[in-house]
């Protein structure tokens, strides 16, 4: 069985695993809420794919665990920091679709891609 921090590691390496998971959701399902640490759709993604009851994330980390004495602190990578930026530009309390989640990674994936083009 993988440890904790591989799991979350290798679910937030790259937005493939998000991307599959908001695809799997009806499109106007709720994926998350702006502005909730614990609202936001990497909240619930990874509510959904980890044995954490609790999870909490910030702009550039999360926190997850049992609850929320036992959680544990991860760095988030940098599409996620940028999806979670976005995300809550919405504003507080905003309920935020599969499809607008969906939209807003493929932005984000578009932009590293071309951010990677510019420094080879």
């Amino acid at each position: 069985m993988l440890s904790e921090d591989t799991t979350v590691r290798s679910l937030l390496a790259s937005p493939a695993a998000f991307r599959a998971w908001l695809q799997d959701q009806s499109p106007y399902s709720v994926a998350g809420v702006c502005g909730l640490p614990d609202g936001c759709p990497i909240a619930a993604f990874l509510l959904a794919r980890t044995q954490a009851d609790y999870v909490s994330v910030g702009v550039y980390s999360v926190i997850l665990g049992h609850d929320e004495v036992t959680a544990h602190q991860h760095i988030l990578s940098r599409w996620c920091t940028l999806f979670v930026s976005a995300v809550d530009k919405a504003g507080l309390g905003h309920l935020v679709t599969a499809a607008e989640a969906l939209d807003v990674v493929d932005g984000i994936r578009s932009r590293l891609s071309d951010l990677n083009e510019a420094f080879r």
